[in-house]
């Protein structure tokens, strides 16, 4: 008859069950890690490429959608074709 404890198969088998579980989550552990590093690192690139674009006065530098309305928009753009970003975004080109 069963009186409810775990005998002393049952408990090496919880611990070893334990010790697959803590190593599952520091695998976890580490992957999220890894995610955040990799976030932030592409936002401080995305930061610098807006940095970057957003400064070039020479060039008119935008993006397009696919159906061709206007997304960004930079001063070298405002300064060639006259239009803010303000003015300008979600625009179709041609205007």
């Amino acid at each position: 008859m069963s009186t409810g404890n775990p005998g002393p198969d049952d408990a090496e088998s919880l611990r070893v069950r334990l010790r697959e579980l803590r190593k599952a989550l520091d695998e976890i552990s580490d992957l999220i890690d890894r995610a955040v590093t990799a976030e932030e690192a592409l936002r401080l690139s995305e930061e610098r490429f807006r940095m970057l674009v957003g400064g070039v006065r020479d060039y008119a530098i935008f993006m397009l959608d696919p159906q061709g309305y206007i997304g960004s928009w930079n001063l070298g753009a405002q300064l060639l074709k006259g239009y803010s970003a303000s003015e300008i975004i979600g625009k179709h080109f041609s205007i």
